[in-house]
């Protein structure tokens, strides 16, 4: 992953997704979305002056596969 940008609590990030990354079904894996949204969160949350990082407490992420 390549933060683009960060700054006032926002974060641009890009990743191309390579074969280790995805599930069996050739999409991105659930366990590398969750951990690309707490990463990419915590990189803006620092993005602001006088901000640590933090821990996550709890962390929810849902997807709905879409297909042809």
């Amino acid at each position: 992953m390549h933060i683009i940008e960060a700054g006032g609590g926002r974060c641009i990030c890009e990743l191309k997704v390579g074969e280790e990354h995805q599930n069996r079904g050739g999409m991105l894996h659930g366990g590398m979305t969750a951990t690309l949204v707490d990463t990419v969160s915590t990189a803006a949350l620092m993005s602001n002056d006088n901000t640590g990082p933090g821990v996550s407490v709890d962390l929810s992420v849902s997807s709905v596969l879409f297909c042809c």
